[in-house]
């Protein structure tokens, strides 16, 4: 959708889920089309950046998904083709970093790592101690 050319069907689009979704709900007065614009670009940079931070685990995605965004707002503002606006760098921002903190949150509590992009690269598990000629490993008894 990011290089669709034509910014009036993404926003048909746009207010088809709104009324498909939060029509239905019937929390039309409650949330407004822009609020619930602002909510799916959160979540359209949310997930492909969580996949991508479970695999390889790093905060610079973060950086990466704000240049993303604002080499893509900014050749929107320049062409007529789409508008660019501000709002969509800070909610897809918004989304990259809640994406990026899920993913290397659950990849750090899936691989027990921080950082390493290597699944092989768990910590081990503590060695055990070899038994004592008492029979207890801790030399008691």
């Amino acid at each position: 959708m990011v290089a669709w050319p034509s910014g009036w069907q993404i926003n048909r689009l746009v207010v088809n889920l709104y009324f498909a979704s939060v029509g239905r709900l019937g929390l039309i007065h409650q949330i407004s089309i822009d609020q619930f614009d602002g909510f799916l670009n959160v979540v359209l940079f949310a997930l492909p950046f969580a996949c991508l931070a479970f695999a390889f685990p790093s905060y610079w995605w973060i950086l990466v998904g704000f240049a993303l965004t604002t080499i893509v707002e900014s050749l929107q503002f320049i062409s007529d083709l789409r508008d660019g606006s501000p709002v969509d760098v800070i909610t897809n921002t918004l989304g990259t970093f809640i994406g990026v903190s899920l993913g290397c949150e659950i990849s750090r509590r899936y691989y027990g790592r921080h950082g390493a992009s290597d699944p092989s690269a768990r910590s081990e598990d503590p060695p055990l101690l070899a038994p004592a000629p008492n029979g207890y490993a801790d030399g008691q008894g």
